[in-house]
């Protein structure tokens, strides 16, 4: 029986935990007009910690998607800068080649240029990988990434103005936008391991103008499909709690009285 009231105060603390988190205040005890038995009390005490409990697991796994959403959005954006000014750097240099070669073609122009013009057959495909590394280690990510590959590779980074949520420790970190450039499967697969021990989470992030802007509205899309349906998750967990709160005191007073007896 000690035992029985021990555990249904352990189940007391719990909930008084989720109240003060939640900053729900716990009401004063009132003469309830019928009597709680011990054994009901048991039973009810169990179905809420089992309801309280589902909530807050659905609650967590709807936090943690949230912010692998958000960490996606800040990625496709930081990237999309990179693609964007590379494209327009591209085109600006296919200008001025085409430009030289219409023009009268001078021992200074150089002749890989020409050779590159001349044979599309020798231009290397790159394979990308992006996501974000937190910020205190993107030196260090950087370095080894280099030695790995043997400098076969070519990184941009840039720092996000504001921390962002950790969905795995669900805390706030200032991390760095990353984009690795590799030729060939094994160099992929090192900068994936160098990514898995660096804690750097990988996004997708297509190359394609017209997928980028459709990748950019889905994620959008989710985001807010996501916070409303955690909002309603924790309306339907402060009611709980509020229910909660309104008996507590009695609920306490009777565990501590039937565990005095014993």
């Amino acid at each position: 029986q000690i035992k029985r009231c021990a555990e249904m105060a352990r189940k007391l603390r719990f909930f008084k935990e989720q109240m003060s988190k939640a900053g729900i205040l716990v009401s004063p005890m009132q003469s309830t007009e019928t009597p709680l038995d011990f054994d009901d009390m048991e039973v009810k005490l169990g179905e809420l910690e089992a309801e309280l409990t589902e909530v807050n697991a659905n609650d967590e796994k709807l936090q943690r998607a949230h912010n692998e959403l958000l960490e996606y959005s800040t990625v496709l954006q930081k990237a999309g800068e990179f693609f964007y000014s590379a494209q327009r750097s591209a085109a600006a240099q296919h200008r001025q080649m085409e430009a030289n070669q219409s023009g009268e073609t001078s021992l200074e122009s150089p002749l890989l240029e020409q050779d590159m013009l001349t044979d599309a057959s020798k231009q290397v495909k790159l394979g990308s990988l992006s996501g974000l590394v937190p910020k205190e280690k993107a030196m260090a990510f950087e370095r080894i990434l280099f030695r790995a590959t043997r400098g076969n590779i070519l990184l941009r980074q840039e720092s996000v103005d504001e921390p962002v949520t950790d969905p795995q420790s669900g805390e706030k970190v200032y991390k760095n936008t990353f984009v690795v450039f590799y030729s060939g499967e094994r160099a992929k697969a090192k900068i994936l391991k160098i990514c898995d021990a660096f804690r750097a989470n990988r996004y997708p992030f297509p190359e394609d103008l017209a997928k980028q802007t459709h990748t950019v509205q889905e994620v959008s899309g989710k985001i807010s499909e996501l916070k409303a349906t955690i909002d309603m998750g924790l309306a339907h967990r402060d009611s709980i709690l509020k229910t909660i709160a309104s008996e507590f005191e009695h609920w306490n007073h009777l565990a501590k009285k039937e565990k005095s007896i014993y």
